[in-house]
């Protein structure tokens, strides 16, 4: 089987089924952050329990459950990390269930936390902080300041999570809870522009690419249809699909100049797009979950 054919399967499984699933079963641990891709059996078991233990613990909290519409044999579970009654910011375990079994469990969490949860500020401090790191002098916060635990570069910190306005942006800063400094910063304001492409298949066809530019590139992102879709390419480096497991556009597959060559990219990204118009258009369906996931 050609390479091109092994990436346009493993793309359009990804796709459609929504699941960031490795057949490494292995545990990738980095200082306190431990990275789990749980799928052979017994490390089924172990993660399993461990993950049950967790909750009962209150160390991770089920935020969402979901069956699949299409494949009801299937269900999933994500838990949120917590520490002390706070959320530790990105932090997720996912259990994946077919046939009433636990079959996969995957996610991220930091182990041996030993943050001091008491802030030395309190959230008006933290609105002022970001409001006075805003350059342009016309941000203001739009939100309650959320007390949480955030992995920053140097370590997990007390921090403060809120989003600034300003006249031309929308910036989610990090306050420290300790000092009141700004810990990590960007802009969230998403600015995608749907733009068709065009792109030859495996088998030399031509097809239109439903893409989306950011940052002057075009990526393989279906904004035009209800259920915004991405098409992931790591390149062959199949070590990189422990690490996809909560944003596709990490490794969503790319072009300069919306002229797509790359065939098992092509087929993967149109064929999911056709898949989701056949189940709305015959079936009433929005997605597999019916909400357009």
């Amino acid at each position: 089987m050609g390479r091109g054919v092994v990436r346009s399967s493993l793309l359009l499984f990804l796709s459609m089924a929504g699941l960031t699933a490795s057949a490494f079963g292995q545990v990738q641990r980095s200082g306190q952050e431990v990275s789990v891709v749980a799928q052979k059996p017994a490390a089924v078991g172990e993660w399993d329990a461990r993950l049950t233990a967790m909750v009962m613990a209150g160390e991770l909290q089920r935020i969402n459950a979901e069956s699949e519409t299409i494949a009801p044999r299937w269900f999933h579970e994500r838990f949120q990390q917590r520490y002390r009654g706070l959320r530790v910011f990105g932090n997720h375990l996912i259990r994946h269930w077919q046939d009433g079994r636990v079959v996969l469990v995957n996610g991220r969490y930091h182990s041996d936390i030993g943050v001091n949860t008491t802030p030395a500020i309190g959230p008006a401090e933290a609105r002022l902080a970001a409001e006075g790191a805003d350059s342009s002098g016309t941000g203001r916060v739009v939100n309650s300041p959320e007390l949480l635990i955030y992995p920053s570069a140097k370590g997990l910190i007390l921090a403060y999570k809120l989003h600034l306005r300003t006249e031309s942006d929308l910036i989610l800063f990090f306050i420290s809870g300790e000092n009141g400094k700004v810990v990590d910063q960007w802009s969230d304001l998403r600015t995608q522009t749907s733009a068709v492409g065009e792109g030859t298949g495996t088998w030399g066809d031509t097809k239109k690419v439903s893409a989306a530019m950011w940052s002057g590139t075009y990526h393989a992102a279906d904004v035009l249809r209800p259920a915004v879709s991405y098409t992931v390419d790591v390149m062959g480096l199949y070590p990189q699909w422990a690490t996809y497991q909560i944003d596709p556009t990490i490794f969503s597959a790319i072009d300069s100049d919306n002229r797509w060559a790359d065939g098992a990219v092509v087929d993967a990204h149109v064929y999911s797009g056709w898949t989701y118009d056949y189940y709305y258009q015959r079936f009433g369906r929005r997605g597999i979950n019916g909400a357009d996931m």
